[in-house]
């Protein structure tokens, strides 16, 4: 929500266009702008969950922190280990080839793509509970796909 003193309907569609959900021209009152902020915060939390969790709540990720657990452990995860766990969370049994992966986590299209088989490795040796069963399901030849069982 942008508040301005500017009332020029250029101004105001520009904005709008750039992503705001509203553009409000003094004077405004407060109980306005709190009300459309609610609005604003409703769709934020439908459209993003505030916590994932997986398998009887062994691996919990909340997004609005960025923050990953395991058994209540907090795990280290670097920006893009991050990215892509949460990328393959946000969309469960699909798979994604390394291709996809690097256009939706990375800003540098430039990217190698073995890279992923890097980064996939690593959130493997930090999230998975065993050995045998791993939450990222490798097809090979073809991609990546998240398998956890989603809690309730």
């Amino acid at each position: 929500v942008v508040l301005s003193a500017k009332i020029d309907i250029k101004d105001r569609v520009d904005v709008i266009t750039l992503g705001a959900d509203d553009y409000m021209i003094k004077p405004f009152s407060i109980e306005e702008v709190m009300a459309k902020l609610k609005n604003v915060e409703k769709r934020l939390v439908v459209n993003h969950p505030t916590i994932y969790t997986f398998n009887h709540s062994h691996l919990k990720v909340l997004p609005l922190s960025r923050e990953v657990f395991v058994h209540n452990q907090l795990i280290n995860l670097t920006q893009y280990e991050y990215d892509i766990l949460l990328h393959l969370l946000s969309h469960p049994n699909i798979v994604f080839s390394r291709d996809m992966i690097i256009e939706q986590c990375f800003s540098n299209s430039d990217a190698y793509d073995r890279v992923i088989d890097v980064f996939i490795k690593n959130i493997r040796k930090k999230i998975d509970f065993s050995s045998e069963k791993s939450y990222i399901k490798t097809h090979y030849g073809i991609g990546y796909q998240f398998v956890g069982v989603k809690d309730e």
